[in-house]
């Protein structure tokens, strides 16, 4: 009961403190439509093989509530020869195919803001290699740039270890294992991808912001990990309160993301808000660099768009579009049996 009654008097403590650093939305009506592109991802291995199924959905949200496709659903089924930290790379890819079609909507449309929500990952996804990458990746994904294409992301990510292999064996006589090899090829992929959407957005004037999962950020910092998630923290704070958020800086301190800094700010350094956009609202992610003011105004669109309850009924709905089902992961497995037919791994694989 002493450890029982320790841990509530550390919940309350960070309720105390969450409140304290809370503050009000203020909805922002001066907007007409929005871009917004839902997206969904599963991921899973199997004898040293990972398939990863994405599916994302463009939407353009209109002020009265309606919204609109803006061009296709797409789903990608991406194959990668490797189990090794199979939740990250999957992440990885989700967040390529998330990129590549929010770049592809503000070509098609200039909304006065635009949303990527990820509801399956958390935005950015997490790093587990932590010692020095050993190539350059920011001249890796550089070059990647230039190949990037929204229904071959496969093609991104194997160039992507070729390039990081080659140059290692280059520059130093040294050969790179096929586990991180396909791990890097697939990391560069990814912030090759969001230096191109962030470079797009400025050269059209749209602010953006990354919706996903809640994370254990909060937690962390408020030494409540091993008890409680931030989504469960801030349900609990925000229980008699209508509409809320708080913002947190996030500094990346690992060699992978320094090197990015410039070309993809988001890897390295970036503001968070969790937010609550009414009553009946769920408790909410939302990741981007800049200035707190542009993100607190994109709080505020959102808080405009949700409903009196507080919940964003066309995101809802593109969500439920976006949902990748278990025969969809059976038929990308489907495919990969067939490419190994002749090889011993079917037996595994079946």
């Amino acid at each position: 009961m002493d450890e029982l009654a320790r841990v509530a008097r550390l919940i309350e403590e960070a309720k105390r403190r969450v409140l304290e650093i809370s503050r009000p939305i203020e909805p922002e009506s001066g907007w007409r439509t929005l871009g917004a592109v839902v997206a969904h991802s599963l991921v899973e291995w199997r004898a040293g093989v990972i398939v990863v199924v994405a599916k994302t959905v463009p939407l353009l949200l209109e002020r009265g509530g309606r919204a609109k496709r803006v061009g296709p659903v797409r789903s990608t089924a991406y194959l990668g020869l490797s189990s090794f930290r199979p939740e990250e790379r999957g992440a990885f890819m989700s967040t390529v195919t998330s990129a590549l079609a929010a770049s592809q909507l503000l070509q098609l449309a200039e909304p006065d803001a635009l949303f990527i929500c990820q509801t399956s990952v958390t935005f950015p996804p997490e790093v587990g290699v932590r010692e020095r990458p050993p190539v350059n990746v920011l001249k890796v994904c550089r070059e990647l740039m230039g190949i990037l294409n929204p229904t071959r992301p496969q093609e991104v990510a194997y160039k992507g270890a070729e390039l990081a292999a080659g140059e290692l064996a280059s520059t130093y006589g040294l050969k790179l294992s096929q586990p991180l090899s396909a791990y890097l090829g697939e990391y560069c992929a990814m912030a090759a991808a969001l230096a191109r959407l962030e470079a797009t957005a400025r050269e059209t004037g749209v602010p953006l912001a990354w919706l996903s999962k809640c994370s254990r950020s909060l937690s962390r910092r408020l030494k409540l990990e091993a008890w409680v998630t931030d989504e469960a923290l801030l349900s609990f704070a925000w229980e008699e309160v209508d509409r809320a958020a708080l913002c947190l800086a996030e500094v990346v301190d690992d060699e992978w993301a320094r090197q990015l800094t410039g070309l993809t700010p988001l890897l390295a350094m970036r503001r968070v808000w969790y937010y609550k956009l009414g009553p009946a609202g769920g408790i909410g992610r939302m990741a981007r660099s800049g200035s707190p003011s542009e993100g607190w105004y994109l709080l505020g669109v959102l808080a405009s768009a949700a409903d009196r309850r507080g919940r964003l009924r066309a995101l809802e709905r593109g969500a439920l579009l976006a949902a990748v089902r278990r025969e969809e992961l059976e038929s990308a497995w489907s495919q990969v049996r067939r490419a190994f037919s002749s090889s011993p791994l079917r037996l595994l694989l079946s």
